[in-house]
Order: C-alpha cells, then structure tokens, then sequence
C-alpha cells in the first residue's frame, strides 16, 4: 500500500513480482484498508511534510493501525535530508521514528546504513535503480517555451555540442557552487532545474543556458545528441540521484560533488570524476580523454546494477 502512485523506478520493481497486489490509495483510505488482508505491507518512499503537528500526527496514526491490523511497515530511505523538511532537528526525529516503527529498510547504497540508528541497520536492505533509457524513449510531451529558447541559445553562441549537462528537480544541490565555477569558462552548459531559482539568473552568462521548468521530450534528444557531453550532479542531500542511472543510461559520464554517496558511487564504479578544488577544466579534459573507458564502465555500472537485481532484493522482503 502506498500514498502516491508509485513511478516508473518502482513500476519496474514491484510490476515483476508475482502475488502481490500494489495499492494506491489517500492516506485515510489505507489506512481503513490495512484490515483488509491478513498480509499488508504500509510502504513509505518519501515524508510529506505538512507541518510539524500534522506530520507527527499522520506518523502517529500510521504507528496505531499498523499496530492493531499487524501491518508491516517498510520504509525506502531516498534522502537522509528529505527535499521538503525544512528543519534538520525535526529530519532527525522522522528518521529515528521510522528506523524503530520499520518491518525493513530499503536503501539505494551501502553508504547509507552509517547514517541511519546502529539499532535499525538489521533492518537494512541494499537495493539498486537500473536502465532508465526506456523510461525516457517513451517521453513524448513537449515543451515549446524550452525547444524555442533553447534552440535560440545555441543559435546565437553557434553552439553545436554541449560540454556540460546538468538536468535535476532535486532542491538540495550546490548548483549555485557549479555555476560560479561554470562562468568562469567557455564550457558550454545546459541546466534544466525545475522550481529552482538562482540569482542572478545564471542565463547572463553567454555559455549557460538555465531553465527552470519540468522538461520531458527534449531530454532524451539532448542525452543522445551530445555524445561526448559530461553529466553534472551536485546533490548535497546524501541521496542515491536518479540522474546518476539517467547519464548512465545514455553512457555519459559525470562530474560529481564531495558527497556522500554520490562520491562513492563514481569512485566506485570509475564511471566520472569528483569535483573537489580541483579545476573543473582540468576534470572535463581528462573525462574527454579517456571517454571510451567511461563509457565502458558505465555500461558495467547498469550490468551490475539492474533491475532484476533489484527485484530479488525486493523478493526477499516480501519473502518470496
């Protein structure tokens, strides 16, 4: 069971497992419905918060039913700092309540488990995404506004391939940190960060194009346009990001921040490098040189991590 309906990573997880029936449903409404069988799974992916009273209160309630109607709690740990929780106090209280209250944990890298209770990292299970390339194939909405100043952006700069391509919803980032160090050369950069506002608008800067609405059709376009592009990830949320599996889906290496378990990931997998002090120029020219090897690794990355491995991970939760 599950508050929101579930996306394509999660389709493609729970859609191949067999004997079990997914849910979707308001809040009231599951939990009304974790009577209806003797085996019901509460499945939490992320905290909305509405607030410090009604979040606890909707926790609360959740605690209660799953209680009586012996519903087994499982917890996806996306983010340790949830997008939208504005206190880190009140983040840490969420995650120590749904550390005790979880039948399982779920979480997207090894390096997760250290910062979440010593008491709950029996719970843990390490799962994975896999291959988003058909998820974005399948894209057809387009933006107009976005296609028309896009086009004239590379138009008028007599852009032909890009260097840099940032594409994130996430508000927990240093884009801020990537653009200071982006203007000061003549890489040429796409950023696609819906609801994300920086000032100035980075868009005053002729090798930068910056927009800051939800975008579909044209990403897989660009993706496989810009062959020898780099992708840019700048979460600072100690988060798996989708746009990791995104760039790897399309071979393009990337350049991410000193998080964890961003660092780790690329490190790991030797699929880009890490921007530290490093010069950024310096990190773009050694990707270019050795793009063939990255790209070679990342297509092991999605070898090893696939969405079957996902499933049997999942299978075990469920005990099937």
């Amino acid at each position: 069971m599950s508050e929101s309906t579930y996306d394509y990573k999660y389709y493609k997880i729970y859609n191949e497992i067999d004997d079990i029936k997914v849910v979707h449903d308001t809040f009231f409404n599951l939990l009304k419905k974790m009577f209806m069988s003797p085996t019901t799974y509460y499945h939490i992916r992320y905290v909305k918060y509405r607030g410090i009273f009604l979040t606890f209160f909707r926790l609360f309630l959740i605690i209660v039913f799953a209680k009586i109607s012996n519903t087994k709690i499982i917890w996806t740990c996306h983010n340790i700092y949830e997008h939208n929780i504005p206190y880190k106090n009140i983040n840490k209280i969420i995650i120590k309540i749904l550390s005790t209250i979880s039948y399982k944990i779920v979480v997207f890298h090894k390096d997760l488990k250290s910062f979440l209770p010593k008491s709950s990292r029996n719970k843990i299970e390490i799962a994975n995404f896999g291959d988003f390339s058909n998820y974005f194939n399948e894209l057809n909405e387009i933006n107009k506004d976005f296609r028309t100043e896009y086009e004239q952006w590379k138009k008028t700069e007599k852009i032909q391939n890009l260097d840099l391509i940032y594409i994130s919803a996430s508000t927990k980032n240093k884009l801020d940190e990537i653009i200071d160090k982006v203007k000061e050369t003549d890489l040429k950069t796409l950023i696609i960060a819906p609801k994300i506002k920086i000032n100035p608008n980075p868009n005053k800067y002729k090798n930068i194009f910056f927009f800051n609405s939800f975008v579909k059709k044209e990403v897989t376009e660009i993706l496989k346009e810009n062959n020898r592009a780099i992708g840019i990830v700048a979460h600072n949320n100690i988060s798996v990001p989708t746009s990791i599996y995104m760039f790897a889906s399309f071979k393009i290496p990337i350049i991410g921040l000193d998080f964890k378990p961003v660092n780790s990931i690329i490190n790991e997998n030797n699929i880009g490098l890490i921007l530290k002090d490093d010069n950024l120029i310096d990190l773009v020219r050694t990707i270019s040189a050795n793009y063939q090897l990255f790209q070679s690794n990342l297509t092991s990355f999605l070898n090893e991590n696939s969405w079957e491995k996902s499933i049997n991970v999942h299978k075990k939760i469920f005990e099937i």
